[in-house]
């Protein structure tokens, strides 16, 4: 099998991140530019970390999660999905068992929801007194 690319370059200057409410409803439920190319250039080099070929084909219920990394440059536009925690290859498959996956998924929920995790941390602290 041919190895694929997950990026054509890295001159991308811009990145969207969209959260559906699910595959079949695509309702927008939080959504974030971002123009810092540190970031973007961060997730694109983690994102290239995972194998590009697949090992497996996953079938999602209508309710299941979906986000859209949308890169773009110029004219140029390349948009990587992710379904259920679980990014689709450029080979259109998905991985097995990739902690990768795991890991750029809670960069990109962090991103997302930034004071979420600071909202977690004050609700466990207040119900622990």
């Amino acid at each position: 099998m041919k190895n694929l690319l997950w990026f054509d370059h890295k001159n991308y200057t811009s990145l969207e991140i969209i959260k559906y409410k699910s595959i079949s409803n695509k309702k927008i439920i939080k959504s974030i530019k971002i123009n810092d190319k540190t970031i973007i250039d961060f997730i694109i080099d983690e994102i290239r970390k995972i194998p590009s070929n697949w090992d497996a084909m996953i079938k999602f219920w209508p309710n299941a999660e979906k986000i859209d990394l949308i890169f773009s440059w110029d004219e140029w536009i390349q948009t990587i999905y992710i379904y259920e925690k679980q990014f689709k290859t450029p080979s259109t498959g998905f991985n097995s068992n990739n902690n990768i996956e795991k890991v750029i998924y809670e960069y990109i929920n962090k991103i997302l929801y930034p004071n979420l995790i600071n909202k977690v941390k004050k609700l466990f602290k207040n119900n622990i007194n």
